[in-house]
């Protein structure tokens, strides 16, 4: 999370915070995929990551409404997940298919996927942009080209 904010010091609070909420999202995401042992819950994934995220950055903790934020993102992510990942599988080259994509990859296409389907009030752009942002947080760089590909015809598409 202190990529977040090392890399960002010109954006607002609330932006760094809904980035963060976006963050965790990803995060919490991924551990539900990477997940096929424990058979925790989506919710309990939920509430261990921002229970953590708190500890750590207590001076940054989230606001109710980015809680709520990245709780509705996650839930509607694996509400949807079927239609998203189909979606998303659309826009991939003829040779790809998603479950080849890397976990990380995964996680950040389903949330992004999910926003821009299911949210009417940020611009695309915007969405598009902050999950860029995301893939470069996560050391996923090289990647940002093909994700800005997939995410912009999905963006069109809706």
């Amino acid at each position: 999370m202190e990529e977040v904010k090392n890399t960002t010091s010109f954006l607002s609070k609330k932006i760094l915070k809904k980035r963060a909420a976006r963050v965790l999202a990803v995060q919490c995401i991924y551990a539900v995929i990477i997940d096929t042992i424990s058979g925790s819950s989506v919710d309990d994934k939920i509430l261990g990551i921002i229970e953590l995220y708190s500890n750590e950055l207590e001076d940054s903790r989230l606001s109710r409404a980015d809680q709520t934020f990245l709780i509705n993102l996650v839930r509607k992510t694996f509400e949807y997940k079927d239609t998203l990942q189909g979606n998303i599988s659309q826009y991939l080259a003829k040779e790809w298919r998603f479950e080849r994509l890397a976990n990380v990859v995964q996680s950040i296409l389903l949330a992004a996927a999910c926003e821009l389907f299911l949210d009417r009030d940020t611009d695309k752009e915007v969405i598009i942009n902050e999950y860029l942002e995301i893939a470069k947080i996560f050391s996923h760089a090289g990647e940002v080209g093909f994700l800005n590909q997939v995410l912009d015809q999905i963006a069109k598409a809706r």
